[in-house]
């Protein structure tokens, strides 16, 4: 049996990643399971201006504090908790203070760009890729944004052409042949949902709630 279990899973924006991880962490038991969200690692830019805050490129990689979710990560697995930073879309800056996070049997890593990047795939046992249409990615996007974020549809739309879509080709899509499964998420997959939760258990010590 194994201690923990690091899971990461990918896919680009609006493929349905949030809700396949919470489908899974339903499936195995909330107890047993931690979350960080790589989004929540972006970098903090309160010391721009707003404008300059909407022009950053939210979609590479060097927009994100990876090293810090990465320290984190080894943190959980070493039995200590830890604070993930908390983010507010609406002004594109951290949140002072942040979520606590006590260490768990499985930790989840959830993020755009989570398979594209070598050192967070190293320390993933499970390497899972949610693939989704651009279509119906961007449809998802645009009813996100404008309800839980209060933007407009010309400005999603036009982030998603200068930025969201060139950057998915350019990294998240490839980072699809780093996972060990593909699943395919026009809808919430309950059956990769009952596979991917019976495994992370076989492999733990853990009951299922």
């Amino acid at each position: 049996m194994r201690d923990h279990l690091v899971v990461g899973i990918a896919g680009g924006s609006g493929s349905g990643k949030t809700t396949f991880c919470n489908r899974l962490t339903e499936s195995v038991g909330a107890d047993a399971v931690v979350t960080l969200h790589h989004d929540c690692y972006y970098h903090d830019l309160r010391h721009l201006s707003q404008e300059e805050r909407y022009a950053n490129n939210y979609d590479a990689p060097e927009a994100l504090q990876t090293d810090l979710l990465v320290e984190h990560v080894h943190q959980l697995i070493s039995g200590d908790s830890v604070v993930m930073p908390q983010y507010d879309y609406s002004t594109n800056s951290r949140i002072p203070g942040g979520f606590p996070l006590d260490p768990r049997p499985i930790i989840i890593i959830e993020g755009v760009l989570v398979l594209a990047d070598e050192t967070i795939r190293d320390i993933c046992d499970l390497r899972i890729f949610v693939d989704t249409s651009d279509e119906l990615r961007l449809e998802r996007r645009c009813r996100r944004d404008s309800q839980e974020r209060g933007r407009d549809v010309e400005t999603i739309r036009r982030q998603w052409a200068e930025t969201v879509l060139p950057m998915h080709q350019r990294y998240v899509e490839p980072s699809k042949r780093c996972a060990h499964l593909v699943v395919p998420a026009e809808a919430p997959n309950e059956t990769a949902v009952r596979i991917v939760g019976g495994y992370l258990l076989a492999q733990l010590n853990v009951n299922r709630a």
